[in-house]
């Protein structure tokens, strides 16, 4: 009797994080205007399937199942930015469920409660639940992922032929695949579990892998504190990263703090963390907290519950990893590249809460509750009003409207129904003469501007 109480009480308290996640999101899903990475994802699937997967191709980094998947969305609720948002908005809430149901397998209901709770109101996973973008289907895969390979660790698997038999690992094989097919930096957690599984099959490896690992970031940040903070092994990598400033060590602790306080989601390159209005940011503290984290994590290594040693070992493997990819030169130490380290830390963070008495879990729960409080919602982007919107949609008729930013160009290219009166003022600064974007037309770039002209 008391065991189905204290099961009804969790999804009681399940059902009160659904609602406030859920109303944080609905809260604001139509307050903003597009910014250029979610006016892509409209403008994209506007086109027909072929023109799609055409574009895919040619663009390179962005795979085709979550396009392909918004596309049949937007034919069935429309093309619009509130519509087109509720399609992660779907995934941000399911996220919530699925945490609460396979944490509670993997450890306690205490743990379950702690993930949803923080994948409802973190503003992280709230800002990427309203973004036209992959990233938050991404999480959720990566959740399941994370799952299934947690169950087929802690099994007794003798070799490689035992191992392809297992039930988890089929499902977990198509599950990587759908990672893939969803973004590409999902690779980067494929890659840490499958080292991780080489660990199980071969545990004489161990110490000789996590040694490796180690020098190899050792030797980078050596390196680059020799050479004036450049960290990279090699030149900037010519990847959609190489407009990114340069990793830095700390990065990740910005990262860690991001996950938890959120980010300004639609910032470009280095991303600032939201403020506090009690202190001016907390980054600094955060420095802290990942040396603690690693203690705490080596010292979970040896907890005699299986679970919680495969997760800490989990999120060390994806701190070493992350940090060694980042300064090695190809620099993903912005928040939305990285949402399976999201995924990883929250997951972390449950198998912690697991080892807390009660006490501490409350006064741990209540102490979040009221940083939240403290923070101060950021955002970067050049909002349009829908007034706005439909005042330079009427001057289109007779007038030009021209933008001096390329990322406004598109946002209102998407929105503008008459955009052929829609120019983009080049400079030097930009050039986009010579390699314009997708969805940006030559015809369409000028480089003096008339009287007539309604300048943004």
């Amino acid at each position: 009797m008391l065991k189905k109480l204290k099961n009804n009480s969790s999804w009681l308290l399940l059902s009160v994080i659904f609602i406030a996640g859920l109303v944080s999101r609905l809260n604001i899903v139509s307050k903003y205007s597009f910014w250029y990475d979610e006016a892509f994802s409209g403008l994209l699937v506007k086109q027909d399937i072929p023109t799609i997967l055409k574009i895919i191709y040619e663009d390179r980094v962005h795979p085709p199942i979550y396009y392909l998947l918004l596309k049949l969305w937007s034919l069935i609720f429309g093309n619009t930015d509130t519509t087109l948002r509720m399609f992660s908005v779907i995934f941000g809430m399911a996220l919530i469920v699925v945490a609460f149901i396979l944490i509670k397998k993997l450890l306690n209901t205490r743990a379950a409660i702690a993930a949803a709770g923080i994948f409802a109101l973190s503003p992280y996973f709230i800002l990427y639940s309203l973004e036209a973008r992959s990233y938050i289907m991404l999480g959720l895969e990566a959740l399941v992922a994370i799952y299934l390979f947690v169950k087929l660790y802690n099994q007794n698997i003798k070799g490689v032929k035992e191992l392809i038999k297992i039930k988890e690992f089929k499902i977990l094989l198509g599950i990587t695949i759908l990672i893939l097919l969803t973004h590409y930096l999902g690779l980067a957690l494929i890659g840490i579990m499958g080292i991780l599984l080489l660990i199980k099959l071969y545990p004489k490896t161990e110490k000789f892998i996590w040694t490796v690992l180690t020098i190899i970031l050792v030797i980078i940040l050596a390196r680059g504190m020799l050479n004036g903070g450049d960290y990279r092994i090699f030149p900037k990598a010519d990847t959609h990263t190489k407009w990114l400033v340069d990793a830095q060590p700390l990065d990740i602790s910005e990262m860690l703090y991001s996950f938890i306080f959120g980010v300004d989601s639609q910032q470009i390159s280095k991303q600032e963390v939201f403020k506090f209005t009690i202190v001016q940011n907390l980054t600094p503290v955060f420095i802290v907290l990942i040396a603690l984290s690693i203690v705490l994590s080596i010292n979970l290594l040896r907890s005699k519950n299986k679970t919680v040693n495969i997760i800490s070992k989990l999120f060390l493997l994806s701190l070493l990893v992350t940090t060694a990819v980042c300064l090695f030169g190809i620099n993903i130490f912005v928040p939305r590249y990285v949402m399976y380290l999201a995924i990883v830390f929250v997951v972390w963070i449950s198998a912690l809460v697991s080892q807390l008495n009660i006490k501490s879990y409350i006064l741990a729960s209540l102490l979040y509750l009221v940083l939240l409080t403290q923070v101060v919602w950021v955002n970067t982007n050049t909002y349009f009003s829908s007034e706005r919107l439909t005042e330079l949609d009427n001057s289109l008729d007779d007038r030009r409207v021209v933008v001096k930013s390329p990322f406004d160009y598109l946002v209102l290219k998407y929105y503008l129904n008459n955009y052929r009166n829609l120019y983009f003022l080049d400079s030097n600064n930009w050039n986009m003469r010579n390699g314009p974007w997708l969805f940006f037309e030559k015809s369409q770039i000028i480089l003096k501007t008339e009287k007539n002209d309604i300048i943004i």
